[in-house]
């Protein structure tokens, strides 16, 4: 995959996050580079095969710790996707 140096060094755009409804700005989302998604996805294939060993218990302990991340972080999330849905 070829990228140019200017899409590299560029800087990135941040995207804005209204509140649909006051159209308040909530906060900017800086754009990720192309660069950076390529070192995500080139990281996640190479931890693919570790993933693939785990066991099914394994597997299922990983997705609990997401579980318990919601859980304990619920109002937080709840306020946001208020927030930005305008719901």
């Amino acid at each position: 995959m070829e990228t140019t140096s200017a899409a590299i060094t560029a800087p990135a755009a941040a995207i804005a996050v209204k509140n649909p409804v006051t159209l308040e700005k909530l906060y900017d989302i800086e754009e990720t580079s192309r660069e950076i998604i390529d070192k995500v996805f080139n990281n996640a294939r190479e931890v693919q095969p570790q993933i693939a060993a785990l066991s099914v218990e394994q597997r299922v302990q990983e997705v609990l710790k997401l579980r318990d991340y919601i859980i304990d972080n619920r109002e937080m999330l709840i306020t946001r996707l208020i927030r930005e849905t305008g719901k």
